[in-house]
């Protein structure tokens, strides 16, 4: 049987792990909000894109978060676009929003 000292060592890495993930997810969801409400867009859908990045794919860490997004422009039109939110290195602790729209790849 495990010693008590191990299983609480190993609850408090486990515990720490899953509430870093949880701050990362929310801090990118804010930076992608932030960037839409700075450039007058409004969200319709945004979806974090673990495995299917787009345009990211070959050029991202696994530390940055991609995600698909949808807004509505100020005139009224509705655009669809990918966001990479952080740095290569630093992931989301770097405040930084990559976006390549859906029109424009082709």
């Amino acid at each position: 049987m495990a010693e008590p000292p191990i299983l609480l060592f190993a609850v408090v890495i486990i515990g720490v792990a899953v509430l870093l993930q949880v701050w990362c997810t929310s801090r990118a969801r804010r930076m992608v909000e932030e960037w839409a409400r700075i450039c007058g867009f409004r969200l319709q859908a945004c979806r974090y894109c673990w495995i299917r990045r787009g345009p990211f794919f070959w050029n991202s860490s696994k530390s940055q978060m991609v995600y698909r997004v949808t807004v509505r422009t100020p005139e009224g039109k509705s655009r669809s676009c990918w966001v990479r939110c952080g740095s290569y290195w630093g992931g989301v602790f770097v405040e930084k929003v990559e976006v390549r729209w859906e029109d424009e790849l082709i």
